[in-house]
């Protein structure tokens, strides 16, 4: 049986810890070829991250530019409204 309880993981520094290869070498090719597996599962899983992280990033900074164009335009509209109200109530007098 397999001890995965050796696996260190840092959230900054992902390591594998040597002793698991050492178990898994025990097995011979199929050992070292499990690691292996094991090892670019977890990178491809950091590299989602990180593009997931940077979309989300995006998106966030895009949302905020887009509430900033319609509260501007909003508040452009309201003036131009206010402005036409005031030379209609003008003309009226």
């Amino acid at each position: 049986m397999l001890d995965f309880s050796v696996l260190r993981v840092n959230k900054n520094n992902y390591s594998m810890d040597t002793t698991l290869i050492e178990n898994l070498a025990q097995y011979g090719v199929l050992g070292l070829w499990t690691a292996s597996l094991w090892w670019t599962n977890h990178q491809m899983k950091k590299e989602f991250q990180k593009r997931y992280d940077d979309i989300n990033q995006n998106m966030l900074e895009l949302i905020k530019k887009n509430q900033q164009l319609l509260e501007t335009g909003l508040r452009e509209m309201r003036e131009k409204y206010a402005d036409d109200r005031y030379r209609r109530m003008k003309d009226r007098t």
